[in-house]
């Protein structure tokens, strides 16, 4: 009775011991495969983001997913073994294993954060190259769960012969297809290892071909304008957007939003190029504003305030237009111009703290001018000067 007592008591201790003894081993293993699959899923993101044209990621990403699994068998392997098997045939055979993969495995991340580094720290143009999708093709990695990637064999339009093979995003997956035209954008890389910012369908190609066939497709025209404006080519925004504006006089909203576009990337005649026309046909206020402040920017500031002073009786209770002009009189030299504008701005809109302090530094100036003036006037004055001698 009391040996069975005893076994009972025993049996109750070493299940105690025992699964504490897999319920650490579980833990160490699931988290060093935790975090193994998590850098490796960080790498993958890098890869796809930061890409460059190179077969070195295709070659490793059928094997990145079985690499994780013999790992991570090691890691369990490893902790279930005790210190006496370490000398074992099997275990070395293990170690074996365990080298192999974790070298692979760390090609793979060290190569992501290289081409993290790459772009993150890059700050050169971008630069537009045309191809043609041969093929998409179809895979997955195994990451503990099947990860659906595409690739795209990318044929260049400057030479059919050389063909590229690129990952792509998931949301460029969804949109670009087998044999349609695409615009490659690139760029150099701060550590000079070209990578791609993105991969899109050729607009500009596919919105030409359109208005060929109906010169009047309102579609096909903004696609093409927000095409030239998305690659910053701005010259052909400009001349597109006047095109379309020809075409379509009514449609200031979409004109004005084109020019506030090149007004914001500093391309201020292309934008006045645009805005001319409408302010001489169809004036608005808001046209007034950005036809002054592109030509207050371009050095044409005589004309700027003539044309937001033109604007002032369409809405005579806005503070923009005054505001513009406080600038423009300032820069043109005119104190007195500038603080009376900068007035009407605070009077429309008190809290501003910006026309404060500029209004506040007006007046010192004109002050100083104003006494400035006073001993001008002192000194050249006849009674100051002395008596002539008898």
């Amino acid at each position: 009775m009391i040996l069975l007592w005893l076994r009972a008591i025993w049996g109750k201790i070493w299940g105690k011991v025992w699964w504490r003894f897999w319920g650490r081993l579980w833990n160490r293993v699931t988290l060093k495969h935790a975090l193994l699959v998590f850098v490796c899923y960080w790498a993958l993101i890098v890869q796809m983001s930061y890409r460059v044209p190179s077969r070195l990621l295709f070659l490793l990403i059928p094997w990145i997913g079985t690499a994780i699994g013999l790992l991570s068998l090691f890691f369990f392997l490893k902790h279930l073994f005790s210190n006496s098997h370490t000398h074992s045939p099997f275990y070395s055979t293990l170690r074996v294993i365990e080298q192999g993969t974790a070298l692979m495995l760390r090609v793979f991340i060290y190569y992501s954060l290289l081409l993290y580094l790459n772009a993150k720290l890059d700050t050169s143009p971008r630069i537009d190259q045309v191809a043609e999708i041969e093929t998409i093709t179809l895979g997955e990695i195994q990451l503990d769960i099947p990860i659906p990637l595409r690739w795209a064999n990318l044929k260049s339009a400057s030479n059919s012969e050389s063909v590229t093979r690129l990952l792509l995003r998931w949301d460029e997956a969804k949109k670009l297809w087998g044999g349609e035209s695409v615009v490659v954008q690139s760029r150099r890389g701060f550590l000079r290892i070209p990578w791609i910012v993105k991969i899109e369908r050729n607009e500009e190609k596919y919105s030409r071909e359109a208005l060929a066939l109906s010169p009047t497709a309102t579609a096909a025209w903004r696609k093409l304008i927000n095409f030239y404006l998305d690659h910053e080519r701005w010259k052909e925004a400009s001349a597109a957007a006047q095109e379309y504006i020809k075409i379509y006089p009514a449609d200031d909203a979409y004109a004005l939003s084109v020019a506030g576009a090149l007004n914001v990337s500093g391309h201020y005649a292309d934008g006045i190029a645009i805005l001319n026309p409408i302010v001489e046909n169809r004036p608005t206020y808001e046209a007034y504003q950005l036809l002054g402040w592109a030509l207050s920017f371009n050095g044409q500031r005589p004309r700027a305030a003539e044309v937001l002073e033109a604007s002032i009786p369409l809405r005579p209770e806005d503070w923009e237009a005054y505001y513009h002009l406080g600038y423009v009189y300032n820069d043109m030299g005119k104190v007195p111009e500038a603080i009376v504008n900068f007035e009407k701005v605070l009077e429309r809109r008190p809290h501003f703290p910006e026309v404060k302090k500029q209004l506040a530094d007006l007046r010192h100036l004109a002050e100083l001018q104003r006494k400035i003036a006073a001993k001008r006037a002192a000194a050249s004055s006849p009674s100051e000067q002395p008596a002539a001698a008898p």
